[in-house]
């Protein structure tokens, strides 16, 4: 019984050890890519799909080597820089980490400057701070760059008043 059981246990954690190397190896090809993340079709508003090597499409080649952007609290915007996705130059950057005591016109600034690059396909904003600024997102009307809110680690996400949620709801026939 005891050896089934430690045999049930190896199993699982050779799964474990199989799957933790697929990841590690996604993200070494992400960090090989300068940071930059491919992909695939964002119309309609379907889930962006990793981009395939085999498939050779406009939209694919118009998203290829384009940035995610962050506005977010401190913790979001760390984690999100870690995960290898912050980029600094001498001239931008593609976050910015809002404090208690950053002004609003700093934020509305970051989030008109973000959503006019070229180089960026997403930009992520926490919903609390999404809040402060829904007069620009309300008017913000472009596919590219995505405009995504999501959640902090202190303010719970309400989809109620994600406009993304909101549109796939009218999309679909949904409440």
């Amino acid at each position: 019984r005891s050896f089934s059981r430690w045999v049930s246990l190896s199993s699982a954690k050779t799964e474990t050890k199989k799957k933790l190397a697929g990841v590690k190896a996604a993200c070494r090809d992400l960090g090989s890519k300068g940071s930059r993340v491919p992909f695939g079709r964002s119309s309609d508003f379907r889930a962006l799909q990793p981009r395939s090597p085999v498939v050779r499409d406009e939209a694919f080649a118009t998203m290829e080597g384009k940035f995610v952007s962050c506005i977010g609290d401190e913790d979001t915007v760390t984690g999100f820089i870690l995960s290898g996705c912050g980029h600094r130059t001498a001239a931008s950057t593609n976050f910015l980490v809002v404090k208690s005591d950053t002004e609003l016109p700093e934020i509305e600034e970051a989030f008109k400057q973000f959503t006019e690059r070229e180089d960026i396909a997403i930009v992520l904003i926490n919903q609390f701070i999404a809040n402060e600024i829904r007069h620009l997102i309300n008017d913000y009307e472009k596919t590219i760059p995505t405009l995504l809110e999501i959640p902090s680690k202190d303010q719970p996400y309400d989809p109620e008043q994600d406009n993304i949620m909101q549109r796939i709801n009218l999309m679909t026939g949904g409440a």
